[in-house]
């Protein structure tokens, strides 16, 4: 599972996903200053996720 969004929120979010047995892979946020958030990786960009369909489409 990706999340938008790696505070507020979404951290939230990821809580009530991980204690449903959900893993959450990692947030994407467009700030580039978040390398991680707690053991979660952060993406800036979409484009990359879904081989480039993302950017080709929207």
């Amino acid at each position: 599972m990706y999340l938008y969004g790696a505070k507020g929120h979404g951290k939230v979010v990821k809580e009530i996903l991980e204690s449903n047995g959900v893993a959450v892979e990692a947030f994407i946020d467009d700030n580039k200053s978040l390398d991680n958030e707690g053991s979660i990786p952060v993406k800036h960009s979409v484009g990359n996720l879904w081989g480039g369909y993302y950017n080709q489409y929207w």
